[in-house]
């Protein structure tokens, strides 16, 4: 039986890592975890993909507790505002009114 392939060795003269990527992954990370994403990687391809496209990621501004995400939140009506708003008409922004948090939008 043949042995497998070794791996090749680097040293870290060898390896170059781009001067923004540390940045980059401290601000992913933050991210993360004031979104708390239910699915950690649809959400990590989302936001990269809107990071890649020059769009604002899908991220909310503070943690919120929730019970499992089961809840529409006010951060999470900012993240999907911030998101759509280029997308839509937006008929009415986030209000408060009776302890309800709306956001009305036409997607056209």
């Amino acid at each position: 039986m043949p042995l497998p392939a070794k791996e090749p060795m680097y040293c870290a003269e060898q390896i170059k890592i781009p001067p923004a990527l540390p940045d980059i992954l401290k601000q992913f990370t933050k991210a993360a975890i004031r979104t708390q994403p239910g699915d950690l990687l649809s959400w990590s391809a989302a936001y990269f993909d809107a990071l890649s496209a020059g769009k604002a990621p899908p991220v909310k501004n503070r943690f919120e507790a929730t019970s499992e995400g089961k809840h529409i939140t006010p951060g999470l009506l900012s993240v999907l505002h911030k998101q759509l708003r280029s997308e839509a008409t937006v008929l009415s922004t986030i209000s408060k009114r009776n302890g309800l948090s709306c956001l009305f939008l036409v997607i056209g």
